[in-house]
């Protein structure tokens, strides 16, 4: 049986492999060689393909910040007031502009995706400044009283 190509080899050709439920994947038994694994580490976080703002949403503070919001507000939409399902810690604040603010439990907001999406659609996804969330939550409150 001849002896399978190394990994570094088989992407550095450009081979493109497709995927089928239940066959068996077409690296298994490849190793990345040690030497390929550190260029793909750096080439990864020093070609800015991972931002910075994205490593801190990855990061252990966020996470933590995320589940502090959630247990604040008992995991409870605060535009449906929908309890559980697929909550979206927001930042009142924006998460890029304001870097001191980003792990501050009173800029975070728990909105369910819905809610979330609806935000964003209405005010986008930059520029937008605090008092949109305020008017949007004021706004619902109206519809629903």
């Amino acid at each position: 049986m001849p002896k399978p190509e190394s990994l570094d080899n088989l992407l550095t050709k450009g081979i493109k492999f497709r995927f089928f439920k239940g066959q068996k994947a077409w690296n298994k038994g490849i190793k990345m060689s040690q030497a390929f694994r550190e260029k793909c580490k750096e080439t990864h976080i020093t070609t800015g393909s991972t931002s910075e703002n994205k490593i801190a949403r990855m990061s252990i503070d966020f996470k933590d910040w995320r589940m502090q919001v959630f247990e604040r507000d008992e995991y409870t939409c605060r535009g449906c007031y929908r309890m559980g399902g697929r909550l979206v810690p927001h930042h009142i604040f924006s998460f890029t502009k304001y870097v001191k603010d980003r792990y501050n439990v009173d800029n975070g907001i728990t909105l369910c995706e819905n809610c979330h999406l609806e935000f964003h659609k209405t005010y986008g996804f930059k520029n937008f400044i605090s008092d949109n969330i305020i008017l949007m939550l004021w706004k619902k409150e109206l519809l629903t009283a």
